[in-house]
């Protein structure tokens, strides 16, 4: 006990290895994209430019993210903050493999960059 306050044993290795398992699965998020470009081409018939929108359009969402996930952590939890961003990261991934349009498509892959931050 500290100032009043149980520290329980495991907490902080089970929040620690919840982090981690949110870093394997953003990795191979963005591994994932990288592999499925030769698909997205002949799929969507995507033009070089449109391609490198398509990579990058993740990276931007995590940006935004990643500046919005603090001020959702300092607000509501940590805890609250991952789950929410777990949540909107799996909806937007399943979203991505139903696009049918290429805006729909960087939209998606936006919006789970939103959840990976």
């Amino acid at each position: 006990m500290t100032n009043g306050t149980h520290v329980h044993a495991g907490t902080g290795t089970r929040a620690l290895v919840l982090v981690f398992l949110a870093a394997i699965i953003e990795g191979f998020d963005l591994q994932a994209a990288g592999v499925a470009v030769p698909k997205l081409v002949s799929a969507f018939g995507l033009s070089p430019s449109q391609l490198g929108v398509f990579l990058s359009s993740a990276t931007f969402g995590l940006v935004l993210g990643a500046l919005c996930g603090g001020v959702i952590a300092d607000r509501f939890g940590r805890r609250n903050g991952l789950a929410l961003s777990l949540v909107v990261f799996g909806l937007f991934s399943i979203g991505t493999a139903f696009s049918d349009t290429f805006e729909h498509l960087v939209a998606m892959r936006f919006l789970t960059g939103v959840g990976l931050g």
